[in-house]
């Protein structure tokens, strides 16, 4: 493999710029469940979508937490040392302040396949938006599912082919869930490439014949 090494970078701001100029202005966003999420870096892409009406932002997610607010003293007695110790310094997401407040943007999109109980209630976007995927068996969805055909899935909703690579992690993931053993994504490429070389071959015409 010749794949270039990961470029680190020590600022968000610089880590979104150099995604935007590589990707363009549509972007999908999968993050992790929980408290796992690099919310620094999500709040700067949704800073930037929310300033930018032509930039198109997508977010996969599930359970996004923020800092839970007291509206008692008896809840602000409990809460405190609770957010404290479990959240520490943690930082709250901007997506979800404005999905709250009802004023996410006309170019963000919020997809979330868990939330938690009763928080979204009368929420029109999380609500319309909900990805229908029981928590416990996103795994199991994959079962059955066509690598390709989930390809083209993820370019439409991207709005841009997106490397065919892609295809190899589809079919490793799926391959996986199916019962197969695990193996690196790059060693399906192979087999991609010659299926596609057999659907992609561009047909010629019968060759003219003289006398």
């Amino acid at each position: 493999m010749n794949a270039a090494p990961p470029r680190p970078f020590d600022d968000v701001g610089e880590c979104v710029d150099a995604t935007l100029r590589r990707l363009g202005t549509r972007i999908v966003l999968g993050t992790p469940l929980g408290i796992g999420k690099p919310n620094p870096l999500l709040n700067e892409f949704f800073r930037r979508a929310a300033r930018d009406p032509n930039l198109h932002l997508t977010i996969f997610t599930a359970l996004s937490l923020n800092r839970p607010t007291a509206h008692s003293e008896l809840e602000r007695r409990f809460l405190e040392p609770f957010v404290a110790r479990v959240f520490g310094d943690h930082v709250d997401l901007d997506y979800v302040k404005a999905a709250h407040a009802g004023r996410l943007p006309p170019n963000v999109e919020l997809r979330e396949f868990y939330l938690p109980p009763g928080e979204w209630l009368g929420n029109e976007h999380v609500q319309q938006h909900y990805l229908a995927a029981n928590y416990t068996h996103a795994p199991r969805d994959l079962i059955g599912k066509d690598p390709y055909a989930l390809y083209d899935a993820s370019n439409a909703v991207a709005g841009v082919r997106q490397d065919p690579c892609l295809i190899d992690c589809f079919i490793s993931a799926v391959r996986f869930m199916e019962g197969g053993p695990p193996r690196n994504w790059w060693e399906f490429t192979a087999e991609r490439k010659a299926r596609l070389a057999m659907v992609e071959r561009p047909r010629r015409s019968p060759r003219a014949t003289g006398p």
